[in-house]
């Protein structure tokens, strides 16, 4: 059999469980494509031996194959609704109460459709490959937020693959933003942010990888919250790279943000970036707008305008009169803080998205990472069926970075994502610094912009080189962050020629109850604003 066609699926079926794929022995064929594939130099005397010895492997795989489908079942379906609502934010309508009683009592989440929200839930990653899965068990941040009493009622819909930060490249079109129907809200936790800004829920959770959990908010006036890492477990959610996967927390206040922050919180033995000694935090109860002696520091390169700049000037002009205003408040100078590497970050952020990240999550075919001590074989089979049989249907931005990648500019396999990898300690170092300097130039919080720009419009026209330039560029700005494990908060800026954007404030690890109380002492009163163009989603009852 050529081993450039796929296998067809064969099942076998125990007594009493559902069929399984079954695992078949490679020919003698197969071993010596593969060995040609891998570089593996075998001999005709070994490919002969080996595919004699192969079936002897069929038993272990069977064991886990019974084992697996005793220990997940296939879940009954949950309920559900395509969605429907003037933004295009929805995936999924669902009805999911929790608890009666909690410190979450009465509040309404709308998540990232790559958040599982129960067993048998729809999960999506904004692409038609993966939509009509179902998740076989709930996410702990859902779990946790669902057993405090909140109510998740929608899955806001991604970009292709989450492989885009501008809202607009997910199989379903853009989303639209409720601020302004002639922009979109940035991506790719597009629609849950959309339903935040518009005041149709009171909190959501993103999945940020490359910024894209913050972009969201800065686009929508609202605020996010990404903890240090660890602390918030990702177990449960389609990942992409286990450095850049963080759980963003938003909402329009930030006591809602800091109590919905510390009810996911802590470890739950199955994410291992947590380790085993990870207690969830309460970031609630010293929550103080008192930020006297904090220092600020605003990072020079992040607010370089003009023709050689990333940033707009109206952007940068309003980010610096915000951090003018925090420093007053903290009684302190505002201090400008350089760091050399702020632009190698993004191109270190670059080789890691080419040559580990779509790599890893085509590898991985959306259902297993190697920090999540679990894993979606059926997510894994529906993904690489649907992916066979129309792999057009891919977001063109995983087309672009896998074909790219594939090639690897002539050097040996896996060498540019060893060298992406090999300067995270230079470039941590860097983004560090400012923080353990200990001398007069030493700042509690640095500044930067959360986007350079307002949200992208929905009308301007581009060339198909600036529309991937534009879905894949500007949200890798941010994510030294995410692989550096350092806590950011998002606050929203005044509006920039009609427009949100916002200010992203940045601690050291483990420093989170700093930029809470930083955010808070910024808030207005009554929190921030929902848009005003808000038309409640068509509502249907969710069915299977």
């Amino acid at each position: 059999m050529s081993t450039d066609t796929p296998r067809p699926y064969t099942a076998r079926r125990f007594p009493g469980l559902p069929a399984y794929d079954a695992w078949q022995p490679p020919s003698a064929a197969d071993i010596a494509a593969a060995s040609g594939r891998a570089g593996l130099g075998l001999s005709v005397e070994q490919v002969e031996l080996f595919a004699g010895m192969a079936p002897a492997f069929r038993d272990p795989h069977e064991r886990a194959a019974r084992a697996w489908l005793e220990f997940r079942p296939l879940p009954r379906a949950m309920p559900s609704a395509p969605g429907r609502d003037e933004w295009n934010a929805i995936a999924y309508q669902v009805d999911v109460k929790g608890a009666p009683e909690g410190p979450l009592a009465g509040l309404s989440i709308a998540v990232k459709e790559t958040i599982s929200v129960g067993a048998g839930a729809p999960v999506g990653a904004g692409s038609a490959l993966v939509a009509g899965h179902r998740a076989p068990f709930g996410s702990t941040i859902a779990s946790r937020a669902l057993d405090a009493g909140a109510a998740i009622d929608y899955l806001g819909r991604a970009d292709g693959l989450c492989v885009g930060i501008r809202g607009m490249n997910g199989y379903a079109g853009p989303v639209v933003n409720p601020w302004s129907t002639g922009h979109s809200t940035w991506g790719s936790s597009a629609g849950a942010a959309g339903l935040l800004g518009a005041g149709v829920v009171d909190a959501a959770l993103h999945v940020c990888q490359a910024g894209s959990g913050m972009v969201v908010a800065a686009g929508t006036n609202t605020v996010a919250y990404k903890a240090t890492r660890g602390l918030v477990p990702t177990t449960g959610v389609i990942g992409f790279h286990p450095l850049l996967d963080r759980i963003t927390v938003s909402a329009r206040e930030v006591g809602a943000v800091a109590l919905l922050a510390s009810v996911i919180s802590g470890g739950d033995g199955i994410d291992l970036l947590q380790g085993p000694n990870c207690p969830p935090v309460d970031l609630v109860s010293d929550l103080t707008r008192d930020v006297k002696g904090l220092r600020i520091g605003v990072v020079t390169e992040s607010l370089t305008t003009g023709p050689d700049g990333q940033c707009e000037k109206a952007v940068a002009d309003a980010v610096r009169a915000q951090a003018a205003e925090l420093a007053a408040l903290c009684g302190t100078e505002l201090r400008e803080v350089s760091i050399p590497d702020y632009t190698l970050a993004a191109d270190v952020t670059m080789l890691l998205t080419l040559h580990a990240g779509v790599p890893m999550l085509l590898a991985g075919q959306l259902g297993t990472s190697p920090v999540i001590a679990d894993g979606d074989p059926r997510l894994v089979r529906h993904f690489a069926q649907a992916r066979a049989e129309h792999p057009e249907l891919l977001a063109d931005t995983v087309q672009l970075c896998a074909s790219t990648a594939g090639f690897d500019g002539g050097q040996p396999s896996g060498y540019w994502g060893a060298v992406g990898q090999g300067l995270l300690p230079r470039v941590n170092a860097a983004f560090t610094a400012p923080f353990t300097t200990g001398g007069t130039d030493e700042v509690d919080l640095l500044v930067t912009p959360t986007t350079f720009k307002t949200p992208p419009s929905l009308t301007e026209e581009l060339t198909p080189e600036q529309t991937l330039a534009a879905d894949l560029g500007p949200g890798i700005r941010h994510t030294a962050m995410n692989w550096s494990g350092m806590p950011v908060i998002q606050i929203p800026l005044p509006l920039v020629n009609g427009l949100p954007a916002g200010m992203q404030l940045t601690a050291l690890h483990n420093r989170d109850q700093v930029l809470l109380d930083a955010a808070y002492a910024l808030q207005p009163a009554g929190g921030y604003e929902a848009a005003p163009l808000n038309p409640r989603p068509h509502q249907e009852t969710p069915s299977s």
